[in-house]
C-alpha cells in the first residue's frame, strides 16, 4: 500500500511537471507569435508605403506627361497671341498676297525673290522682345511680326521690310546710342514743337523699326506717341531729321492704303522705276469716258463728234483739274487741240496753276501747237506783261528745242 501511495505521489508530481512544461511552451509560443505580429504589421506597413510611393510616382509621371502635352499644344497654338491677333495675321497676309501678285506682274525690271509661302512663326522671339520692352506691342504690329510678314523681298514704297531679328537689332543699336549720349544735343528738325501726335524727341524706345531705306532711314511703329497720337501709328525716322509723320494709324491701315493705291493706279512706277503717287480720275459718264479715251489716243474725229453733240463736255476736267485741251497738247496731239479750239475753247484758257495753255505748249516743245495757239489768239506772257512784240515771240520759239519743225526766226 505504501508503494502504491508513493507511486501515485510520483505520478502526480510528474503530471504537474508536464503541465508546467506545457504552460512554458505555450507561453513561449505565445511570445513568439506576439513577436511575429509586429513584424507582420511592419512588413504590411512597408508594403502599403511602397504602394503609396508607387502611386505618387505614377501620378507625378501623368502630371509631367500632361504638362509636356500642354506645352506642345501651346507651341502649336502660337503662345501669347489672342484670337483677334491671329485674325489680323490672316487679314494682313491676304493683303500681302495681293501686293506680291501686283509686283510679280508689274515689276518686270527688278528681280525680287519670292516671299516664303509659309512664313516662319516668330511669336516666341516677339514675346522676348515685348518682355524686354516692358509691355505688349500694339495688336497690328504684333500680328506683323508674329506672322512673319516682314519679308525683305517685299517692297514697301522706297523701303525694305525688316524681319524681326534685324528690326530688333536696329532698335537695340539706336537705344544704345541714346544711352551713350550720342543724341543728347539732337533735336527733331521735321517736327513742330506745338504738334502733339509725336513726342518731341530725337529717338524713343517706343519707335519700333519695321522697314528701312538704302540710306538707313527707318519706318517705325510708334508705341509711345504724343497726347493726340495713336499707339502703333506709323512714322518715319530719318538720320538727319529725326521723327516725322504720322503716316497712318497703324501698320494694318498703312498696308490697306498701300494695297488700294496699287489697285486703283494712284501708286505706280515712274519712268525711272520708282513708285510714285498719282491722282486717280473718278469714272465719269459713258460719254465722258469716251472723250477721255479719244483725247488720250489722239482721235481728233471722235473728239470733234462728241463736242459737237454735247457742249457741256468742254467743261470736263481731268484728275489734275485741267481742261482736256492741256493733256492733248502735252501729248502733242495737234489735231485734237484744233478740235477743242474749233468747238469753242479759248486759246488763252488757264490751267489749275493759273498759267495759260501757251506755256504748256512751249513746255511740250511742239512748234505746230504753239503756232496754232498764236494763230487763234493766244497771248504770250514775258516778264509779267501781256502783248509781247512779235520779235520776242519769234526769239522764244527759235531758241526752244522743239521736237517738230521750228518756225523760221523773225528779225526785229
Amino acid at each position: 500500500m505504501k508503494k502504491t501511495a508513493k507511486a501515485k505521489s510520483s505520478a502526480s508530481k510528474t503530471a504537474t511537471t508536464k503541465k508546467a512544461s506545457a504552460k512554458k511552451a505555450t507561453t513561449k509560443a505565445a511570445k513568439k507569435t506576439a513577436a511575429k505580429k509586429p513584424a507582420v504589421k511592419k512588413t504590411a506597413a512597408k508594403k502599403s508605403t511602397a504602394k503609396k510611393t508607387a502611386a505618387k510616382k505614377s501620378t507625378a509621371k501623368k502630371t509631367a506627361a500632361k504638362k509636356t502635352a500642354a506645352k506642345k499644344t501651346a507651341v502649336k497654338k502660337t503662345p501669347g497671341l489672342s484670337d483677334h491677333v491671329k485674325t489680323l495675321c490672316e487679314i494682313m497676309a491676304d493683303h500681302w498676297q495681293f501686293v506680291d501678285a501686283w509686283f510679280a506682274e508689274n515689276d518686270t525690271e527688278n528681280y525680287r525673290p519670292d516671299p516664303p509661302r509659309a512664313p516662319k512663326d516668330a511669336s516666341a522671339a516677339l514675346a522676348r522682345w515685348e518682355e524686354e520692352y516692358g509691355e505688349a506691342f500694339e495688336d497690328t504690329l504684333k500680328a506683323h511680326f508674329a506672322g512673319g510678314l516682314g519679308h525683305p523681298s517685299r517692297s514697301f514704297m522706297e523701303y525694305t521690310l525688316l524681319e524681326l531679328p534685324l528690326a530688333y537689332d536696329r532698335w537695340t543699336g539706336l537705344n544704345e546710342l541714346v544711352d551713350e549720349g550720342a543724341f543728347k544735343k539732337a533735336r527733331p528738325r521735321a517736327l513742330d514743337k506745338d504738334q502733339d501726335s509725336i513726342r518731341f524727341v530725337w529717338w524713343s524706345r517706343g519707335f519700333i523699326p519695321i522697314a528701312e531705306d538704302g540710306g538707313g532711314n527707318l519706318m517705325c511703329a510708334d508705341l509711345d506717341p504724343g497726347p493726340n497720337g495713336t499707339r502703333g501709328q506709323i512714322i518715319k525716322w530719318e538720320k538727319t531729321e529725326g521723327p516725322l509723320g504720322p503716316l497712318a494709324e497703324n501698320i494694318a491701315a498703312y498696308l490697306v492704303d498701300y494695297r488700294n493705291s496699287l489697285q486703283d493706279g494712284s501708286l505706280a512706277f515712274d519712268e525711272a522705276g520708282f513708285l510714285e503717287r498719282r491722282k486717280v480720275r473718278k469714272t465719269g459718264s459713258k460719254t465722258q469716258e469716251e472723250l477721255f479715251a479719244a483725247v488720250e489716243a489722239g482721235d481728233a474725229a471722235t473728239v470733234s463728234r462728241l463736242l459737237a453733240a454735247d457742249k457741256s463736255l468742254l467743261d470736263v476736267r481731268n484728275q489734275y483739274d485741267e481742261p482736256l485741251i492741256i493733256p492733248a497738247l502735252q501729248n502733242q496731239h495737234t489735231d485734237v487741240v484744233r478740235a477743242f479750239l474749233d468747238a469753242g475753247v479759248d486759246a488763252n484758257i488757264v490751267g489749275p496753276s493759273g498759267g495759260r495753255i501757251l506755256g504748256y505748249a512751249l513746255s511740250a516743245k511742239s512748234a505746230g501747237i504753239v503756232a496754232l495757239l498764236l494763230e487763234r489768239g493766244a497771248i504770250p506772257l514775258v516778264d509779267g506783261k501781256w502783248g509781247t512784240p512779235d520779235c520776242i515771240i519769234a526769239s522764244m520759239l527759235n531758241s526752244a528745242s522743239f521736237s517738230t519743225t521750228r518756225p523760221r526766226p523773225t528779225t526785229c
